[in-house]
């Protein structure tokens, strides 16, 4: 079974696909390891289509943002593995000095503020005014709640409806005028509808399956072991203290809940194959995303991170791959240089200079976090054999 490496905060998670939580030998003195023949785990029957879960809801839209997005530099929003829609979501204003290409709609709530080239093949909608200098060509219809003005080209393929006065000064090219239809905030950003992390986390201290791998049910100190496999399952970690330099194997659906901060997400390659995932919760604070190669590049919605804290997520200078899904939405994200996302991503606000491009991927499970086939989605991609690709090794500057 080929296996991959996340390092976190000094600790080392290999990801595999199998079934309890203990150490490499035992499970393979018990054989517990799953059968590749088996289609990891379902047999020859097809994956169950999904209970109502908390993950794809989550993640509708390939990028989402509570407040404002500030941007220089470009942002490129395309399909991924799973071929959902790459929307994208602002709640509050998306201001950017930058070129936007995105591959599905746009809703800036709040308002645009551009000095940019900005496409987008379908919708471009706000309750707000909109203010460009460059071009904007919208596939579909675009819907401005208050005043349009701007220096440039404007080119809309369906209606164009504009609640205020509309001031483009150059070239038109517009498919039809019509009125203007009101938009609700895309992100799921309200007290009562964000996932709370904290709680989830404080659940799992007395609710988790800690104590049938004979470790402490609300461990504090370090486990005291070199090598420990997470096989399908829940468990809980008080803090990165009892975890330690312990290298955990990660096999089959797993939940991993983290009390307390982690200094870093980084330094090593993590390749999640077949239907394994790995959802991390962490009820503080997420200080670093870093320099590396990050999940399965055939299954990147396999992973998922979920951060309580309100603390900045900074995404390292320089080139970045990471493949999964990071959920937090009280936290400020902030990045520098090239930064790829194979994935999602929901942040309170975003902050850049650089280039992101992000191929959304939408995860798909249940709420055990089997992979499964939700109603009317789509179904959980295929492993193909893991060829080296040189596009994603990092260029270091």
């Amino acid at each position: 079974m080929k296996v991959s490496r996340l390092l976190v905060a000094g600790v080392l998670f290999t990801v595999g696909c199998a079934g309890d939580f203990s150490s490499e030998k035992a499970v393979s003195e018990s054989g517990d390891d799953s059968d590749p023949n088996n289609n990891n785990g379902w047999g020859n029957s097809s994956p169950p289509a999904c209970n109502p879960g908390s993950a794809p809801t989550l993640f509708d839209n390939a990028l989402c943002v509570c407040g404002d997005m500030k941007d220089v530099g470009a942002v490129l929003v395309k399909a991924g593995t799973t071929k959902d829609p790459p929307s994208m979501g602002v709640n509050g204003t998306y201001k950017v000095i930058n070129h936007s290409g995105i591959d599905g709609s746009l809703v800036a709530f709040n308002g645009m503020e551009a000095i940019a080239n900005i496409e987008v093949r379908d919708d471009l909608k706000t309750n707000h005014n909109v203010n460009f200098a460059g071009r904007v060509q919208v596939g579909k219809d675009m819907m401005v709640g208050g005043n349009l003005s701007g220096v440039g080209y404007l080119d809309v393929g369906g209606t164009l409806g504009v609640a205020g006065s509309d001031g483009v000064l150059g070239g038109k090219k517009i498919g039809k005028l019509g009125g203007f239809s009101a938009v609700a905030p895309p992100c799921d950003c309200s007290p009562g509808k964000v996932l709370d992390v904290k709680a989830a986390v404080a659940q799992a201290r007395s609710a988790n399956d800690n104590t049938k791998a004979g470790l402490p049910q609300n461990p504090v100190n370090a486990i005291g072991v070199a090598k420990l496999i997470l096989n399908t399952g829940s468990y809980y970690l008080g803090s990165k203290a009892s975890i330690g330099y312990t290298k955990i194997t990660v096999n089959g659906a797993v939940k991993l809940y983290i009390d307390g901060d982690l200094d870093a997400i980084g330094h090593d390659r993590i390749s999640i194959t077949n239907s394994s995932t790995l959802e991390l919760f962490i009820s503080g604070d997420l200080h670093t995303v870093g320099h590396v190669l990050m999940g399965d590049k055939h299954h990147p919605a396999a992973l998922r991170v979920y951060v309580g804290g309100s603390q900045k997520v900074t995404l390292q200078v320089g080139n970045q791959v990471f493949r999964g899904s990071l959920y937090a939405p009280g936290a400020a994200l902030a990045y520098v240089g090239r930064t790829k996302i194979e994935g999602s991503l929901l942040a309170r606000t975003l902050d850049s200079v650089g280039l992101l491009e992000l191929y959304f991927s939408r995860p798909t499970t249940d709420d055990s976090g089997k992979t499964c086939t939700p109603p009317g989605g789509s179904p959980p991609p295929k492993s193909p054999p893991d060829q080296p690709d040189p596009k994603d090794l990092p260029m270091l500057y």
